[in-house]
């Protein structure tokens, strides 16, 4: 999510300037509507996670209503960081500026994944290591309990 969000997320966003040749700033408001709309399915999204995810009840318990805060907060600094990428990245004309600038992104993006992926504190990285045991790891699997309350 984190390489969707930072990156490819901004990418798109510039995408409208240089393809329909739209002001990247007339999209601000709709981009920025939506980190409204996913703070509100936070809850939804851990419960569906706890689906293939036994014990992240483990996180969520820890957390207690932080949890939720947090995981708000940090999809709304992430979109946030991704609307400051697409503004920057808009109005490069040149292609090799544009493929520079998407680079040294992505390496900002991957030091950020590696941070998620491994967080300071051995608590904190023992506890998901131990989660993350017991995690479903079949993708047809996932998906199909992810889609088990989606209406058809």
């Amino acid at each position: 999510m984190n390489a969707h969000i930072n990156l490819d997320l901004g990418v798109a966003a510039a995408s409208f300037y240089w393809k329909e040749n739209v002001n990247i700033q007339s999209i601000k408001k709709d981009f920025i509507l939506v980190n409204d709309i996913l703070k509100e399915l936070t809850d939804e999204m851990q419960s569906k996670i706890s689906k293939v995810s036994k014990l992240m009840f483990l996180l969520d318990w820890l957390g207690k209503d932080k949890d939720e805060i947090v995981a708000g907060f940090s999809i709304v600094k992430a979109r946030d960081f991704a609307w400051d990428f697409a503004e920057s990245l808009a109005p490069l004309t040149d292609i090799e500026k544009r493929k520079n600038r998407i680079s040294e992104v992505d390496g900002l993006v991957t030091s950020i994944a590696q941070v998620v992926f491994r967080p300071p504190g051995k608590i904190l990285n023992w506890l998901l290591g131990f989660i993350r045991m017991f995690e479903e790891k079949n993708a047809k699997v996932i998906l199909a309990k992810l889609e088990e309350d989606i209406p058809s």
